[in-house]
């Protein structure tokens, strides 16, 4: 059964997809993202050996008229105004727009963070890779199919969180020479790598490859280097003689310590498991046809750790290749994320890239309590509800129905008027259901009650792109009775709706009170849709009203405020 609260739980992606035939090609560029000798990295001290070059490494899709960018650099974070530089420069490169461009650190400790005080590193970097891209256009390759595969990494992935004495989480770093850490179980990780192919005929042209673990091996030396996940990528390179690019997965909570004690063996097992399970990935690759590419843009505000400051909206990112669903994820995410991805479309190979836009830090659980991760992350409760909501929706193809049942005309409106208007503006079906809208004989300006109010929801309808279904019955004939409520029940399995969002139960207006019971009822004794309440007046109607998800109204906020004041008879300023 699920019951939430509150109405964010819709994340309709608002950037484009397109659906048509048009030929597809992929253009690849590399460029060097080395830092220089003596500049600060992830794991002190600062950079005194360049062991191996730091790369970004990514593609320019191009399909009809639209252009996408997606790269990977060898970098360990990267700070929000340094991901929106960077987007901002390989856009303007490419010939596109900004939230058509997505890059990814690969989390290497022996690359840098890079901040806001790292400007020159961050534009100098830029240039470089928007020459490279600029460079590449011209060589783009035709693409016609795609291929998927995936291969369990062995001996690679633990989980960092290890319980210890009295529940106390106890940190499993990426190198562990603690026996008890590397004895304790590998904990919750998703062990496979996935691999996703453009092709040219039957020609592979790039490979990208996605898995959730922390790449670093040793570290914290002076050393500059990709790690085990570049030096993978390196051998297939040199095998293959193709491009090959590779993406941390949500691996905020993964590491291999279990496997590794920091030896110079250790690496050298670590990345002959990663370069092995990349190797059979593609060997076990199913090759189709492309047909469209799809990229989809929704933004989500996460919420503020306690104390913290008010988080700016981050772009998740959905890419559709052929048979692949590849998401673009911000900060360190949780594996659990990466999980629930993969849940979501059990249909689908659904690849994840994290450590985008790093402003959130570590994305732990609502419930992560001790341990390292939560003091790093600047992001709390609810983010896990509704990151998780946000990334369902973003991964679902099925258009929706769904009911906004008020007791009264202006209730869906003033409750729910931007999450209907954004639903419907992305291809949805509403209905704004209204359990009354008169009051016995009353009139307003010499017309009945049920008359006005009718046709002020009606307007307010159109504009929302809503349809409306009005119960004749009087606010104080409106109640839970069991007639009223075969009646709210049949209509609601007539109808069949996806979604029902009504009134929170405890509300001190009879009718609305009225409305959630027989919503209720319905759903009880038939269900087969999800239930969600909205809020009224809070405080005054609604009471005990804690929501946990929330709608960013970005975009609709006017035309809410449009369908209000269709409500002239309810004094719509005062509402809204």
């Amino acid at each position: 059964m699920r019951i939430l609260s509150l109405l964010a739980f819709f994340a309709l992606g608002c950037g484009p997809t397109r659906e048509g035939g048009s030929p597809t090609s992929v253009a690849v560029f590399e460029s060097d993202a080395t830092v220089p000798l003596g500049h600060p990295l992830a794991g002190k001290p600062p950079a005194s050996v360049i062991e191996e070059p730091l790369l970004m490494k990514g593609i320019v899709l191009s399909q009809g008229d639209d252009r996408y960018v997606v790269a990977a650099i060898d970098w360990c974070t990267m700070s929000s105004a340094t991901y929106a530089h960077f987007r901002r420069a390989l856009s303007d490169a490419a010939g596109t727009r900004p939230d058509r461009v997505t890059v990814h650190c690969t989390h290497t400790h022996s690359g840098p963070v890079a901040g806001t005080t790292q400007g020159d590193l961050v534009r100098e970097v830029a240039r470089r890779a928007s020459r490279a891209l600029r460079e590449a256009l011209p060589r783009a390759r035709r693409v016609t199919h795609v291929g998927v595969g995936s291969a369990e990494v062995e001996e690679f992935a633990s989980n960092r969180r290890v319980p210890g004495p009295e529940g106390r989480i106890v940190a499993r770093y990426s190198s562990t020479k603690d026996p008890e850490l590397q004895a304790a179980p590998i904990g919750l990780v998703d062990p496979r790598l996935r691999t996703v192919t453009l092709l040219d005929g039957g020609t592979p042209v790039v490979r990208l490859h996605y898995f959730a673990s922390h790449p670093q091996s040793f570290y914290s030396d002076g050393r500059v280097h990709p790690d085990t996940s570049g030096w993978a990528r390196s051998r297939l390179e040199k095998e293959e003689r193709i491009p090959h690019v590779y993406f941390t997965g949500a691996a905020g909570n993964i590491t291999a310590g279990k496997f590794n004690d920091g030896s110079p063996e250790a690496r050298a097992r670590m990345i002959d498991h990663l370069a092995d399970a990349m190797r059979r990935s593609i060997a076990g690759s199913t090759v189709s046809p492309l047909g469209s590419v799809g990229w989809k843009v929704t933004p989500v505000t996460l919420e503020k750790r306690a104390g913290g400051d008010d988080p700016a909206p981050i772009d998740l990112i959905r890419l559709t290749l052929g048979a692949a669903e590849i998401l673009h994820l911000p900060g360190e995410p949780f594996v659990e994320y990466q999980l629930h991805a993969a849940q979501v479309r059990p249909d689908r190979l659904v690849a994840v890239a994290g450590y985008g836009d790093g402003g959130p830090g570590y994305i732990c659980l609502d419930t992560s309590e001790g341990g390292y991760e939560p003091t790093a992350s600047r992001v709390g409760p609810p983010t896990e509800l509704r990151l998780k909501s946000e990334i369902s929706f973003l991964l679902q193809d099925r258009k929706l129905r769904v009911v906004v049942f008020g007791g009264h005309p202006d209730d869906p409106e003033s409750a729910a008027g931007g999450l209907i208007a954004r639903l419907t503006r992305d291809g949805h079906e509403v209905i704004c259901a209204y359990g009354t809208c008169f009051r016995g004989d009353r009139t307003l300006g010499g017309e009945p009650e049920g008359v006005v109010r009718r046709r002020e929801a009606a307007a307010a309808c159109r504009i929302l792109g809503a349809s409306a279904k009005f119960f004749d019955y009087a606010h104080e004939k409106l109640s839970a009775d069991p007639e009223t409520a075969k009646v709210v029940s049949a209509w609601l399995a007539e109808v069949k709706p996806d979604i029902v969002i009504t009134h929170w139960p405890m509300d001190t207006h009879e009718n609305h009170h009225a409305v959630s019971s027989l919503v209720w009822q319905a759903y009880r004794h038939a269900g087969g849709w999800s239930l969600y309440y909205f809020e009224v007046m809070t405080g005054r109607q609604t009471l005990g009203f804690r929501p946990d998800l929330y709608f960013d109204l970005e975009g609709v906020r006017e035309v809410k405020k449009a369908a209000l004041d269709c409500h002239a008879s309810q004094n719509p300023g005062k509402i809204w």
